[in-house]
């Protein structure tokens, strides 16, 4: 399993303290590539906007980790009526 080796303690530490300094929840999502690699996703529906908090904990997780915080913007899509 190669997602095991992806997040060291040391690093699930990290995101503990990010979330207590910052007083903001860590990242929606966390991803993991084919290579092992990682990546964490914040989730934003049409209207929601990072906070000034948000934006400090991502680029401080970024620099810390070398790891990206990205951006999924959702659109919400209405699905047409079925036939009755």
């Amino acid at each position: 399993m190669a997602w095991a080796n992806s997040a060291r303690p040391s690093q699930v530490a990290f995101l503990d303290e990010v979330v207590s300094i910052h007083h903001v929840q860590p990242p929606d999502l966390f991803a993991l590539r084919p290579d092992g690699t990682f990546f964490f996703a914040e989730a934003r529906g049409p209207t929601d906007r990072l906070s000034a908090k948000q934006k400090a904990s991502h680029q401080l997780i970024e620099d810390t980790l070398k790891a990206s915080v990205e951006i999924l913007h959702i659109k919400i899509r209405k699905r047409p009526a079925r036939a009755k």
